[in-house]
């Protein structure tokens, strides 16, 4: 494992899963708003491809197999307990379980990751 932890990412806002971190410039994925209801996660500047598990936690094995993509993904497609894999911009495999959904916009969503060495 390389890092893991929590992260509160404000709407409009990104997070390094790298380093654990929220952040305004680029990073992994970025909590997009397109209106206050039509929010997505998003791969950051197009480099970190992003795949939705489901809601059962996929091992590192299933996620380095996953068919990954770089389409951003609905926030409304992700309730509470939704696991998305991650690939970072450093490459790492990352796994991304949605804690809390975001709620009205402008919203907070709270995440838990772990993200694995190359």
């Amino acid at each position: 494992m390389h890092h893991q932890g929590q992260l509160q990412i404000r709407q409009t806002f990104l997070a390094d899963l790298d380093v654990g971190l929220e952040t305004d410039q680029g990073a992994d994925i970025w909590f997009e708003a397109d209106t206050d209801t039509d929010r997505f996660i998003t791969p950051a500047a197009g480099t970190v491809l992003v795949a939705a598990m489901g809601t059962v936690e996929p091992s590192f094995e299933q996620c380095a197999e996953a068919q990954l993509s770089s389409e951003r993904i609905p926030i409304q497609d992700l309730p509470a307990g939704s696991v998305v894999c991650v690939l970072t911009d450093e490459q790492r495999l990352s796994v991304v379980r949605v804690d809390s959904p975001p709620g009205p916009s402008p919203g907070i969503l709270g995440i838990r990751y772990t993200t694995y060495r190359n």
